[in-house]
């Protein structure tokens, strides 16, 4: 079974901006990860992998997961396939108001094809595991976990809605 999580509420998340990398969790954003692990302990969950896109913020998300939850942190394993949609010339613009079409057609933004590409990658890899996977990552990879299920146009992802900071979904 893999289970996603978001990062705890970052830094470009608290200014409303698009991000790339080195952009750390805020108080608020290790409260939520806190709360998180919390009830991965409260409901019993057991992870046999948890892999993290390799930005720092959900390697920080990780680390206060397997802390509170007694998973060894030399275990944890990164995997670029789940890092962040790379925004290009976005990086530091704001969020608010910004469609798909504005952020696919941005200077060095992604191919949202190979987005998607590497996203079901990943997921492929692990659907069919007997085993419990954490993943941790970000709201465009979850966007875009959306447009899989849904069988819709990739161009599209970023106007499906975010997935919430730090909460645990089980992915079908």
């Amino acid at each position: 079974m893999i289970y996603f999580i978001r990062h705890g509420e970052s830094e470009a998340n608290e200014k409303g901006v698009l991000a790339r990398d080195n952009v750390h969790l805020t108080k608020k954003g290790r409260m939520q990860v806190e709360e998180a692990a919390g009830e991965i302990l409260k409901e019993n969950i057991k992870f046999d992998h948890i892999i993290v896109s390799p930005l720092t913020r959900t390697k920080e998300t990780a680390i206060i997961i397997v802390d509170k939850i007694g998973f060894d942190q030399k275990k944890i394993e990164y995997d670029k396939r789940i890092a962040e949609y790379e925004v290009g010339e976005m990086a530091d613009k704001p969020e608010k108001g910004t469609t798909s079409a504005k952020l696919i057609s941005t200077k060095g933004a992604e191919d949202p094809y190979k987005f998607k590409d590497r996203i079901k990658s990943f997921l492929n890899q692990y659907k069919n595991s007997k085993k419990n996977i954490l993943m941790v990552s970000h709201a465009g990879v979850g966007r875009m976990i959306g447009v899989i299920n849904k069988h819709q146009n990739p161009k599209i992802f970023y106007d499906l809605p975010k997935w919430p900071n730090a909460t645990l979904i089980k992915l079908k």
